[in-house]
């Protein structure tokens, strides 16, 4: 599984440091550059696939970031941070297709997070282990389903599970508990290890 690499682009340097603690915990890897010059020398080596960018910064601010980034071949998702109350150039550069989105400063921790999520997840990267972790057994769980010729609703059968927990699982939305996995190992008559198989 890819670790999914943030870029963090603000001259305030605790900013960007607690920023790195929050989203280290939610299984990125981060990095940081204190202005847009910095960054720009980043990219080519560290191949970021987020980027969280301050608008204003001394020396090349956040919007000539933008104008210069696009010569980069690599994909990246960008958001834009801004705390002045006229957001108009980040609206413009949202509809740009490499910003992924704007936040006003102040922002929420769980605003940042689930933007900096959905913007993985537009890179068709899973950022959070948990959800690697899940849907990898519902990889193994139809895997094994298909190996048998049974359909999910014969083997929610046999389980003793309701059909729509079983798809959940299978499509790794929800994380199956080891009684859930028994009873779905047993109804493929295989080993528990096989569902849980390189991970």
């Amino acid at each position: 599984m890819k670790i999914v690499k943030v870029l963090i682009i603000d001259d305030d340097r605790d900013l960007c440091e607690n920023l790195g603690k929050i989203l280290g915990m939610d299984g990125y890897r981060t990095i940081f550059a204190h202005d847009g010059a910095q960054a720009l020398d980043m990219m080519p080596a560290e191949q970021p696939d987020v980027v969280i960018l301050d608008i204003k910064m001394p020396g090349m601010d956040g919007m000539e970031f933008l104008k210069k980034i696009k010569e980069y071949s690599g994909k990246v998702a960008v958001i834009i941070l801004t705390a002045f109350p006229s957001v108009e150039s980040a609206v413009d550069a949202v509809r740009d297709k490499i910003v992924f989105d704007y936040l006003r400063k102040p922002f929420a921790l769980r605003q940042i997070q689930d933007t900096v999520a959905r913007a993985a997840a537009s890179l068709g990267l899973v950022s959070c282990p948990e959800k690697s972790l899940n849907a990898r057994i519902g990889e193994n769980i139809r895997r094994q389903r298909n190996v048998k010729s049974l359909n999910s609703r014969e083997v929610a059968l046999l389980a003793g599970l309701s059909p729509s927990l079983l798809s959940q699982v299978e499509s790794g939305k929800s994380a199956a508990s080891l009684k859930t996995l028994f009873r779905i190992a047993r109804a493929l008559k295989v080993e528990m290890g096989e569902l849980v198989r390189d991970l």
